[in-house]
């Protein structure tokens, strides 16, 4: 898969917006309260926030573009300027499912999920990983095993494929 300058610069915009973003709330709204009741102990207090916010933040801007519909499924050559939009909401992704990751127990795999836009149901046990999870439904009663991995999308001979994935109730994987 093939990088260009362009799509590190974009990527860098974006990630420190989010990072400034996510340290201007923590300044404005915690720090001074932090500080107070945490004393030193404040700084391990607002980095794990920062970590949060970040995730958040990562995630809203990816369902911004969603919601623009910036990123219909489809297939698109390589060339194409979605392709370039798909690469970033996937590093965008990946930034915030590692900021996240602190705070990732199991059962808060599906939060997580639906944050980043997939649809999940009820009583769902997510032991693997959503790759493009915008694109990812599943329902009721689902168990994903231990390192599995759903994909929606395939690249093969200068094309991307992107497809809706649909995991009917009570499938295990």
């Amino acid at each position: 898969m093939k990088s260009s300058f362009l799509d590190y610069f974009l990527t860098s915009i974006l990630v420190g917006f989010n990072s400034i973003i996510s340290i201007a709330i923590i300044f404005f709204w915690v720090y001074d309260l932090a500080l107070n009741y945490l004393g030193s102990f404040h700084i391990i207090f607002d980095g794990l926030l920062f970590l949060i916010f970040f995730g958040i933040l990562n995630g809203l801007l990816i369902r911004l573009v969603l919601l623009f519909g910036m990123l219909p499924p489809a297939s698109y050559k390589m060339e194409d300027s979605r392709f370039q939009i798909w690469k970033i909401v996937g590093i965008l992704h990946e930034f915030a499912i590692c900021a996240l990751k602190p705070f990732e127990i199991l059962f808060m795999r599906p939060i997580f999920a639906k944050l980043f836009g997939a649809r999940i149901g009820k009583n769902v046990v997510m032991g693997g990983k959503l790759i493009d999870p915008w694109f990812i439904e599943i329902q009721d009663c689902v168990i994903l095993g231990l390192n599995s991995a759903i994909i929606a999308h395939e690249t093969t001979s200068g094309f991307l494929k992107l497809k809706r994935v649909k995991l009917c109730a009570r499938a295990t994987i």
